[in-house]
Parts: C-alpha cells; structure tokens; sequence
C-alpha cells in the first residue's frame, strides 16, 4: 500500500490502495472496509457479468472520497478515472436500498464497461488524434446520454434485489403524464425543458434499454452502441444501427416502447385529486414536505424560476413566502410548533471533496433563521414539540450511522451509535421521551426502529424486509411512514 495526495483533501489524509489486474482503488485507510468490498464486488463482475455491452474492459483508477455531503459517483475521461462519493441518501425511494457503496459499484461497473467497448472505429480515430478529450466528444456524439445511465440503471437492477427499476417513484414522471393526457414526442423527451414536466435521462433510458432487451433480444444494445460509436453510419449513427440491427424504425420503437408501458396503466385505476395549488404556466413547481400549522400548511417549494423557499398555504386561496431556504444537498426539513429545522450545505473553505452540514432552525414568527451546530455532518433533523431539543442522523460513510440529540444551542446530549446500519428520518414521539426512525442495514433490509433515550435501549417497531422505509410522522400517539409494498409506494400507520 502506497499513500496519495490529492488537492481537494487535506494532506493528513492517509491513502491506500487495492491494486488488481481490472482496477485501482485508492481510498482513505478509514474505509478500508468498503473499499476491499467494492473491490471483491468489481472483481465478481468482471468474471461473471460481461454480457450485453461487450467483453472488453481497460483498466481505471476509481478513488473513494468519503468527506463530502454529496451522495454521487462517475466514470469519465481525460483522464479515464472514477470517483464515488461515499455518503448515502436519507432517501431510499429514489435509489432503493442497496447499501450505497454496493450501487456506486454496480451502477458505475457498466460505464466502466461502456466506456472500455465504445473505443472502435471513429471513436478510436478520435482519441487517436485529440487524446480521451477527443473520444469522449465522439461517444457522447454517436450514443445518446439516456442509453449510458439507463442502461447503468438496468445492470444495477438486475444485479441486486434493489435498485432503481424496481422503486415505484422512478417511474412516476411518465405516469404524471399519462394521468394529465399528455401525448409528448421522442425529442421532448429525449432533450426536457426549462418550462414542462418531463422524465429525466435516467428514466427514459431505463425505459427503453428495458424495452430493447424485452423485444429484441438481450445482446441488442451491445450491438447497436458497438455500430454507433464505430460510426459505421455518419448520419444519425445510434438511430441508423438500430434500424439495421432490429429492421424497425428507431421512432417506431420509442412510440412501441411508451405504448406498452401506457397499456399497463390503463388497466388501472386513477385516483381522484384535490389540488390544494394551482399549475404554473411556463414553469415546473414542486412543493415538498407539507405540514399542517394552525394558519394552514407550510412547504418547500422549488421551481425552475426561483430559488427554493419555504412559504405558508392557508388553504383559502392565499399564500405567503416564508423565506428564501439556504443552499441544501437534502430538501427534507421537519416542524413543529412554529420552528422549522433542516440541514444546510456548507463548503469547506480549502478542500474541495470535504464538505458539511450546518444545523439551522427558522422562527415562522419571527422569520429569523439562527445556527445551531456547523461543519457537522448532520441529516434530517428532528425539533421537539417544546422546542427544546433537536435528534438528527450522523453518516460517517456508506456502512454506519449515528442518532445524534442535540439541545437547541447545539451541544451534544446524547449519541447512539449503528455499525452496520444506515438510519434516517428520526421524529421525536409527542412526549419527547423516545425517538422513532427508519434504518437500513447492509444488506439492504429496511425497517423501523425505537431509541429510548433515558434507557438508552434501540427495538424494532418494524421488521426489516427487502423494500424502502421512510419519511416518518408522529400524530399524538400514531406513527405515519410510507413504504413501498406491491410496486407501489403507500403510507401506512401504527
């Protein structure tokens, strides 16, 4: 083991590597759990999985950064290296509940490979004359953004019992506009709008790579994105290779492909809705995170136009701007009683792949927003109904977890620790005397837990199953939290 420095970390960070014959991985000594996980994990793949995008794969250095708030990853060029950024979500519905270093490697194996068999014929000929900068503009010209992350989102599927293709809400956007009769062509899709409600490249690649495989065979697309990146057809290359591969018109396929997916729907049942606000012409307006408060509901909303902000609904037709929120990687935020509580992003003013939370309560009363605890890594945090207290989620990396209390000056006043486990959305009970939360263990099992505080004792409320836990509520002595269950998403009570 060797150590490296890096720019955006401090030099007192102590780096190691795993070094195979397929990859490098260089990772920071306190993960190096995960990182000989990822490795074993990289290594099974390469045997085992090489079908459906072809069989070569060069070698690439993936660094492992565990001091960001920011839960991402990537494969890319000049130079061919990867990044995963080891924080996990609160949220397990919009990714599932793979442990989270376990998806970075499934999902960015496939670009790894992707990238590794898109080196043919004209793409070749362009990293010959302008390097990995000139390879990378011929790939992204010759096979469409939607075909590399949808195409990542179906190996991660199916190579765990998670995964985005199996989450109700990733494919909620197209169900959006089925339900609002909206009949939107090939390039609306493919390309969005600042103005319109459209599926992102994620979805619509999962879509259709889905739909390729079902109707074509499951060695299709290798044969397609090796015909395009090739550049064997100048003209349209991805659109001419699936014409020449599958005999069909590539409009016809995406036409084919909505279709099928619009037959299932409407088999089902629509349910009747009472919007509480008007759509926004020219806009895309979302309002997340609805409390009631004793004027109404309070939310966050976001929009394409304006910068997020929290503001009062009193549900007679009149609405108020709160105040602006500040910058956040996470838009959850709770409230009670009058205070609103979320985690603010904040930069760490030297180092680039270090960052952190700041804790910050805002006064509905008053509209002023005050700090409690900065540069922490702080999530979902939770105010008691007297005000007095505040519980939120510690994420050191991708495997463990703390439940932190706090007073509303910012000291500590107890923490609990989970090695092996992910917790998220904590919610005090009304009496303040236990904390409820949802937790994710490294298998990918979620349930929900109960920490006594006096006692310092963790139960089970929920058994721990194979499906998505999350945004908990307490009413009186009722606890609220949705689930998924059957393919869809549901809120339940006990």
């Amino acid at each position: 083991m060797s150590a490296q420095e890096f720019g955006g970390n401090p030099a007192s960070v102590k780096w190691q590597q795993i070094n195979t014959d397929s990859f490098r991985i260089i990772f920071p000594s306190a993960v190096q759990a995960q990182a000989k996980r990822i490795a074993g994990m990289l290594e099974q793949m390469r045997v085992a999985h090489t079908q459906g995008i072809g069989k070569s794969l060069d070698k690439i250095s993936i660094v492992l950064q565990p001091y960001t708030t920011v839960s991402n990853a990537y494969v890319g060029l000049a130079p061919y290296r990867s990044e995963f950024f080891l924080t996990p979500p609160q949220d397990a519905f919009t990714l599932g509940t793979n442990n989270w270093a376990n998806t970075l490697a499934l999902h960015e194996f496939r670009h790894v490979q992707q990238y590794s068999n898109f080196n043919r014929g004209g793409s070749a000929f362009m990293s010959a004359l302008f390097g990995q900068a000139g390879r990378a503009v011929a790939n992204a010209l010759a096979v469409p953004d939607w075909f590399f992350e949808g195409d990542a989102v179906v190996n991660e599927t199916a190579l765990s019992a998670q995964g985005r293709g199996r989450t109700p809400l990733f494919m909620n956007r197209f169900r959006v506009l089925y339900d609002a009769g909206r009949k939107d062509g090939y390039q609306q899709l493919r390309n969005g709008s600042f103005r319109k409600y459209y599926p992102n490249h994620y979805e619509l690649g999962y879509l259709l790579v889905q739909s390729g495989k079902r109707n074509y065979g499951a060695d299709i697309w290798e044969k397609v994105t090796g015909s395009a990146a090739a550049y064997n057809s100048l003209i349209y290359p991805f659109q001419s290779s699936f014409k020449k591969q599958t005999g069909v018109s590539y409009k016809s396929f995406v036409q084919q492909s909505l279709q099928t997916l619009q037959s299932e729907w409407a088999k089902q049942s629509t349910p009747q809705v009472r919007w509480l606000s008007k759509a926004v012409k020219g806009d895309v307006v979302d309002q997340l995170y609805v409390y009631p408060t004793d004027e109404g509901v309070v939310y966050l909303q976001k929009s394409r136009s304006r910068v997020p902000a929290f503001y009062l609904n009193d549900l007679k037709g009149n609405v108020q701007r709160v105040a602006t929120r500040s910058i956040a990687v996470d838009d959850y935020f709770s409230y009670r009683n009058g205070r609103l509580v979320f985690a603010a992003f904040h930069a760490d003013k030297r180092w680039g792949n270090r960052d952190f939370t700041d804790i910050r309560i805002l006064r509905l009363a008053d509209r002023q927003e005050q700090v409690i605890r900065a540069n922490v890594k702080l999530f979902s945090p939770d105010i008691s109904a007297d005000g007095e207290q505040i519980v939120a989620t510690h994420v050191s990396d991708a495997d463990s977890s703390a439940l932190v209390l706090l007073d509303v000056k910012g000291k500590v006043l107890q923490e609990i620790g989970f090695a092996t486990q992910i917790v998220s959305h904590p919610k005090f009970t009304a009496d303040a005397s236990t904390v409820v939360a949802a937790a994710r263990s490294l298998r990918g099992e979620m349930g929900l837990i109960r920490w006594h505080t006096e006692s310092k004792q963790i139960d089970t409320l929920l058994a721990f199953a194979n499906r998505p836990v999350g945004f908990l509520q307490v009413q009186g002595d009722t606890l609220l939290f949705t689930a998924t269950q059957e393919g869809k998403d549901a809120q339940y009570a006990m």
